[in-house]
């Protein structure tokens, strides 16, 4: 690990109250995605809300109404 790096894990360390090695294994652990996140931005919205799509038909969901 360069110097630079170091020294900033150290300070974000010592500001947030925790240790060297749980910052950088929580860093680590966050730019990974076998940690169930998904790789694609997208796939993070699908069910993200709890809504009830309603009787309403494709055509007046997707290009409103009066169409």
């Amino acid at each position: 690990m360069d110097e630079d790096t170091d020294d900033a894990l150290t300070a974000e360390a010592a500001r947030l109250g925790t240790s060297r090695s749980a910052l950088a294994r929580e860093a680590v652990r966050a730019s990974l995605t076998c940690f169930g996140e998904s790789a694609d931005a997208v796939d993070e919205l699908i069910g993200c809300l709890d809504i009830d799509p309603g009787d309403d038909d494709i055509d007046t969901v997707v290009y409103g109404l009066g169409r």
